[in-house]
């Protein structure tokens, strides 16, 4: 049986770790809100990006790394193009890496943010979101889960 409300979580990774961030925010959101089918893509640099109906879902999550001097990479750029999250509500989450600098750490996740007129600060994660981190991506997840329900 098909569920009314959806989610998309979508995401685009490098090195695995905006991956395993959005394993974790997936599963915070299939276990929690039973009454939402929660669909995942994996935004990949290979392949032409799937259009949407994004009509049709409650919100988005996208997640992102930052790229070169803090933008988002092309493949999310190319998802973007072709689905007009201006429909609907977005949620932001991503990685980041700090070394580059505190001025481009997750600045494409600051742009998106902006443009999109988020209802929630996007989640940053420096690099990896095992260990301590994990509990901030919990915590950042449930907060919109109470919003939603």
């Amino acid at each position: 049986m098909e569920k009314e409300k959806k989610l998309l979580l979508a995401y685009a990774t490098m090195t695995g770790n905006t991956e395993e961030l959005a394993e974790i925010v997936y599963d915070q959101l299939c276990t929690q809100l039973k009454e939402y089918e929660v669909e995942k893509y994996y935004i990949d640099f290979f392949k032409a990006p799937q259009v949407f109906d994004v009509d049709k879902y409650e919100a988005v999550f996208l997640g992102t790394y930052t790229w070169g001097q803090g933008f988002s990479p092309e493949e999310v750029d190319q998802f973007i193009t072709v689905n007009d999250l201006r429909k609907t509500t977005v949620y932001l989450f991503g990685t980041g890496d700090i070394q580059f600098g505190e001025d481009l750490y997750c600045l494409a996740l600051d742009k998106a943010y902006q443009y999109y007129g988020s209802p929630r600060a996007p989640l940053k994660i420096e690099q990896s979101p095992r260990g301590e981190q994990e509990s901030k991506v919990i915590e950042w997840t449930n907060k919109i889960i109470e919003e939603m329900s």
